[in-house]
């Protein structure tokens, strides 16, 4: 089942996806597993941020992000205005 938010543009959805890889891979949490000796999880961490790093680079994902950003797509007010019954007022 592929996941689509009514508010949410395919780039937005991208960029939020990459902003909570990014915080879960961030330095605050590599330092935490460091000084916890937790060098299973430290690992890990350093794998994801390389990971991470490496997509944001590549030279294919900025393309790709690129060309999301530039899909068409509804403005949120225009869906909100849509669904809006007008009612006069004489």
């Amino acid at each position: 089942m592929l996941f689509t938010p009514k508010q949410m543009s395919p780039y937005d959805l991208q960029r939020e996806v990459l902003r909570g890889y990014m915080r879960f891979y961030s330095w605050r949490q590599w330092l935490k597993y460091l000084f916890t000796f937790r060098f299973t999880k430290l690992l890990f961490q350093t794998w994801g941020r390389h990971i991470i790093r490496t997509w944001r680079r590549d030279k294919r994902n900025k393309a790709f992000m690129k060309t999301l950003k530039q899909l068409p797509w509804p403005h949120p007010t225009r869906l909100v205005q849509g669904n809006v019954k007008r009612v006069s007022t004489e």
